[in-house]
Formats: C-alpha cells, structure tokens, sequence
C-alpha cells in the first residue's frame, strides 16, 4: 500500500514535470504590465472607471493615486491552478494624472505611474528582489460626445465619452510594470443618474498591443471593461461611497483561460472639500479572478483637485459720450450698463420673475438709445451651491433668457452676446446669505464700441432721467 501511495505521488510529479521545468528555464519574452490600477485621469469618475464629464474651457486638474497590491503575479498549475510561487510578492504604485481643457467638450492628460518600491522574482529564480521602476508613461483625451438631462434638476440624466490612449514602454519589462511595445486603444464611458442621488457608470473598450508571451500565458489585444455605482451618503459633508467591477480579457482564445481575464473588484469613500474641487479618495480591493495582474487584496487612495477655469480680465470699453442717459433700473457707468436692482429668477430655472422684467426693458431702452455700444455682452452668475457643471449651464441658460428678452424688447440681435461664468466670479463672500444673493446676478458689460475716425466730432448728450 505505501509503495502504491509513492508511485501515484511520483505520477503526479512527473506529469506536472515539463511545466516545472518551463518555469525555471530562462525566458526571453516576459514583457508584461501586470498593473491594472490606472486612476482615471481627469478627476471625473470612480476609480479606474471614467465617465461622461469633461473639463471646461482652460480648467485643468491634478491627481495623484497610491496602491499597494498584494502577490499581483503569481505561477499557477494550469490544470488545478493551484499556486506554485510568486512573481511580485507586492508592489506599491504611485500615479500622477495631469487634464486641461481644451475647450468644455475636449479634455487633454497625462499620466506617470511610478513603482517606488516592489519585491520580485526574476523568471528562473527563486530569490526576491526589492527595487523601484517606472510604468508605461500614457497620454489620453475624452469627448463629451452627448448628454441629456441635469443631475441636479432631473429624474434622470446621461452622458456618453470616449476616450483614445497610447502608451508609451517607459516601464520595465523585467519586472512587469511595463509593455515592450507602444500600446493604445479607447474606452467608451456612458454613465445615468437617477434621482439625483444614485449615479451608475459604465465602461466599454479595446486595448491593442503586440502579444507578449510569460511562460504559458499569451497576452494578445484586449476587451475592456467595468460598471461602478457611486452615491452621496452625508451630503452636508460631501460624502460618497462608491463600488466598482474592472476588467479585460484577451481576445486570442477569448475567455478561455482565467489567467488571461483579470477583473478586481473595488469599494471606497470619497470626501469632497473646497466645493468639491478637491476629492480625497481611500478603498481596498479584491482579486475576484487569478488573471494577471489581479492581487489578493489591494488598498489605494486617491487625491484630485480641479481648478477653474482661467478667466482673462477685459478691460473695458472707453465710453465716447460724456454724459449719460439714467433710467429708473439701469445707467451707463464706465464700460458696462448698471442695473440698480438684481434680475431674479425662479428657483433653479431660467424663467424671468415678472416684477423683474422692466429692468431688463430698461436695458433694452438704453441700447436702442445709444447706437454706439456695438456689442453688449450679458453675463450670468450663481453662488456656490450646486457643482460647478450645474452652475455653469444655469447661469448660461439665464444669461441667454436675458438676452432672448432684450430681442424681443427691439435689440438687435448682432448686438448682444451671452456667457454664464457660473460661481466662479463671486464678488461676495458664499458663507452668508447675504453674500449668495450678492452672488447671484446678471450683469452687462459693454464689449465694443462705435470706433471714433479722426476729427470726427462726438455730440454731447445731456444727463436726463426717465421715470417709469
């Protein structure tokens, strides 16, 4: 019985034999980026998942994500996956993200991951090795390609992106943080919020690159793909929870290999300050397949900040008549017309209220007055509640209603232009009620003038106030 016991033993050891020695034999072609933790790189999103939004004209942003991953690349029987060693026990990531916007539907980035520390075993050795390496250095743009609905106002609102990458093979091949060729590809991002509160992202792409060949694991091009689920639990505080399912798979032997089809599963809090602009981010995850690259465990953290968007200061126009016309709701002064009453608005809308609308006639008047403001431009303002997306649209939706009105009160059209600046122009603080509602304005500011020939005469209108 015990020399039966030995011999099926010795079988198993022998039958397992060529792949035991394929394991220790040296190999040349091991390149393979086994990390699979690349933080999206505009702020906007989950985790790895991006969706929908991009970065407004100028704006830009900066990230940094931290990971440690646990045994990410392990040597496994094929045929009972049973684990034979470790190929990186650990390794801990360091990615900075940089985005601008080139105009409110582009957004441009970089990403530079970086491994400052890592222990690995060289194929065909059994030591370990502590080191630092450089990743895949990536460069990445999203489109805003449509979005239906506002988060803040609707039931439902969606968006859909796609983003192109490329990859350039910065990282080092030996100890898996880099591929040996240039790779590139794109992802779709569709994300829905419902209610307001829920938000669901989804993800959808293809990765192509050169097959790079580890022992018996032949890594070709690549569907992407994940779904996240993020949503508020402590408004006052900015508070989110958010749960991600990431992965890909190769499409030489599509899904027939668990090796091949990593997916890893990760669950976090996020904390927004300033406004939300900047997002501090911390989780853990899990391995849910052996595929490469996938660890046992894993925790991370995320920091992200966004900054508005750079606003040049116009100066403004000289006014070529000394005096003024003054209306009971608006006068020339300087290079705008100044209202004496704020325009009011009904509540998260772009309706005028009607006791509002004889300043905006008012202005109107003053136009078809004075035929030598050329261009006036109206602009609209919000305080800081609401992201700065929502603020954006509703204060170029109520800057537009103004200039709808002035239209239908006898203003040239050529003659008006419109811009909502959002919350990013406060002239008062936001800490105080009184200070939102200083906030929240529409002004009009005289962009051009009727340019003045040379020794041609300026008639000199005298002041004169019109009661209504």
């Amino acid at each position: 019985m015990e020399n039966r016991g030995m011999f099926q033993k010795l079988k198993v050891y022998l039958y397992h034999l060529p792949v035991l020695l394929a394991l220790l034999a040296p190999v040349r072609a091991q390149a393979l980026n086994a990390e699979h933790f690349q933080p999206n790189f505009d702020g906007y999103g989950l985790v790895n998942l991006l969706d929908h939004r991009t970065l407004q004209r100028h704006a830009w942003s900066l990230g940094l994500g931290l990971s440690f991953a646990q045994n990410p690349v392990e040597l496994g029987l094929v045929s009972t996956g049973a684990r034979i060693d470790s190929l990186i026990d650990y390794h801990v990531n360091t990615t900075l993200n940089g985005a601008f916007g080139i105009t409110d539907w582009v957004t441009i980035g970089l990403t530079v991951p970086f491994f400052p520390n890592m222990k690995y075993e060289p194929v065909g050795t059994s030591v370990g090795q502590s080191t630092a390496a450089f990743g895949d250095i990536g460069i990445a743009a999203k489109f805003r390609l449509w979005e239906h609905g506002n988060p803040q106002q609707d039931n439902v609102a969606m968006g859909v992106a796609v983003t192109p990458y490329i990859t350039f093979p910065t990282g080092s091949t030996a100890k898996f943080t880099g591929d040996a060729n240039v790779t590139g590809g794109f992802k779709g991002a569709y994300d829905i919020s419902l209610w307001e509160d829920n938000k669901i992202v989804a993800n959808l792409g293809f990765r192509f690159r050169e097959k790079e060949t580890l022992l018996n694991l032949s890594v070709g091009q690549e569907l992407l793909y994940g779904v996240g689920y993020t949503r508020p639990i402590w408004k006052p505080w900015d508070f989110h929870a958010l749960t991600e399912l990431d992965g890909s798979t190769t499409l030489n032997g599509f899904g027939s290999r668990e090796n091949r089809s990593p997916l890893e599963w990760l669950f976090g809090l996020r904390k927004g300050f300033m406004q939300s602009r900047l997002n501090a981010t911390v989780g853990a995850g899990l391995g849910v397949t052996n595929g490469y690259g996938t660890p046992d465990y894993r925790v991370f953290g995320m920091l992200t900040y966004t900054a508005h968007p750079y606003q040049p200061k116009q100066k403004p126009p000289k006014v070529i008549e000394k005096t003024t016309t003054v209306y009971k709701y608006a006068k020339i002064e300087g290079g705008e017309i100044k209202i004496m009453q704020p325009i009011h608005f009904d509540t998260a809308k772009w309706t005028i209220k009607p006791e509002s609308l004889p300043i905006v006639k008012d202005v109107a008047e003053i136009m078809k007055n004075t035929p030598y403001i050329r261009k006036l431009q109206v602009q609209g303002h919000t305080d800081f509640r609401g992201s700065d997306d929502y603020n954006l649209k509703l204060s170029n939706n109520r800057a537009k209603a103004v200039q709808d009105k002035l239209i239908e009160y006898g203003v040239e059209p050529d003659r008006l232009e419109y811009v909502g600046r959002g919350e990013f122009q406060p002239i008062a603080t936001n800490k105080t009620a009184e200070g939102m509602a200083l906030n929240r304005r529409t002004e009009f500011h005289i962009v051009s003038v009727q340019e003045i020939k040379q020794k041609e005469e300026v008639l000199e209108k005298k002041e004169k106030t019109i009661k209504r």
